[in-house]
């Protein structure tokens, strides 16, 4: 017997449209070979053919998704050789690091530096106006010497 995914067109049969005995005369049978369409079900002894032609159907599709050993090994070393590029990255990112470390540390220096230049600048430009003053205290002096 054959069974049928769809239900009878007219409601007379219950099964696959190639076992009706109504099909020379029904205007709605359906013309599929049931061996061919994918809504018949064999019934052999209870047992479903149409559940092994599925069941092949899956194989097929999951043997096609299989990627083979070429694919495989490609994919693999790909993934080796991205390892290891990111590998130098890692250790160039490192050393890039490590030079910028050692140069804020050399510019924390160096601003430091420029502090200490600059306080003595303004230390110096105090004695020169302190100088200044002097001078011009010392020549007023020197000059009331001469007045009388």
């Amino acid at each position: 017997m054959i069974k049928c995914n769809n239900p009878c067109p007219i409601d007379k049969f219950e099964g696959c449209c190639f076992e009706c005995d109504l099909k020379e005369t029904c205007i709605e049978v359906c013309g599929f070979n049931p061996l061919e369409c994918d809504d018949s079900i064999m019934m052999n002894d209870m047992f479903q053919v149409g559940y092994l032609k599925e069941k092949k159907k899956k194989e097929e599709l999951v043997v096609e998704k299989q990627p083979d050993k070429m694919q495989i090994e490609k994919i693999m070393n790909l993934n080796k050789q991205l390892n290891e590029d990111i590998g130098k990255l890692q250790i160039e990112n490192n050393l890039l690091l490590a030079e910028n470390n050692l140069l804020q540390e050399e510019n924390e220096k160096l601003k430091a530096d420029l502090r200490d230049k600059d306080n003595e600048i303004n230390e110096l430009k105090e004695r020169i106006a302190y100088l200044k003053q002097l001078k011009i205290y010392r020549l007023g002096k020197d000059n009331e010497q001469y007045k009388y």
